[in-house]
């Protein structure tokens, strides 16, 4: 029975483990994808707002 328990404990430890190793690794393509996605927007913006002068 304590050594069941101990089982436990350990797999639990390393579920957690796992999850936090994970959640660092979706933490960081998130932060790549928004930042890629503002990039994309600026470069959005600036072309609106200030198109390049043509034949000039």
């Amino acid at each position: 029975m304590v050594t069941n328990a101990v089982d436990h404990v350990k797999s639990g430890t390393d579920a957690l483990q796992t999850a936090k190793t994970l959640q660092r690794k979706s933490r960081k393509c998130m932060m790549i994808a928004i930042i890629l996605l503002l990039v994309i927007a600026i470069i959005i913006v600036l072309s609106i707002l200030k198109p390049w002068n043509k034949g000039k």
